[in-house]
């Protein structure tokens, strides 16, 4: 029963592809043509009469134009110099100046001056000579290896 159902259903529904089309036929090469082309070409409007050029020179024209605030720009002539102009060098650029180095202790005196001392104050302790120049540091031993099975550095890199 479902079956007579569906194909009544498909039938109906391809009636309209059996139908012949209407409305007059139509010549599909008439159609398909190209447009014919207009007679006589348009010819643009001749420019005024350019400035005269010198050596080293060139003139181009500026069409005229509407800007979008509706001002209306006439058309006019440039002329431009191939030569470049002599002002036009680059220079680098200055460096920024950097700030200087933090100094979070006391400064020192020069030698034969005293450094002053708030009241209630002990005086400041010499710094201790610097360490003498030892070369390379040793490079620090691998700790025991954990359970996962990399050796880990004291500084907790792997």
């Amino acid at each position: 029963m479902v079956r007579c159902w569906v194909l009544l259903l498909i039938s109906v529904s391809l009636w309209g592809c059996v139908k012949p089309l209407q409305g007059p036929e139509a010549d599909l090469s008439a159609i398909a043509a190209h447009d014919p082309v207009p007679s006589a070409p348009r010819v643009p409007p001749a420019l005024p009469a350019g400035p005269v050029l010198g050596a080293g020179e060139f003139k181009a024209w500026v069409p005229p134009y509407v800007q979008p605030n509706g001002d209306r720009s006439e058309g006019h002539w440039l002329v431009i110099s191939l030569t470049p102009p002599a002002s036009e060098t680059l220079e680098p650029v200055t460096p920024m100046p950097r700030a200087p180095k933090p100094f979070y202790g006391q400064k020192q005196a020069p030698h034969g001056q005293q450094v002053p001392v708030a009241p209630g104050m002990a005086p400041p302790v010499p710094p201790p000579p610097p360490a003498p120049e030892i070369g390379t540091w040793p490079v620090p031993r691998p700790m025991p290896i954990p359970s996962g099975g990399v050796p880990m550095l004291p500084s907790g890199g792997r």
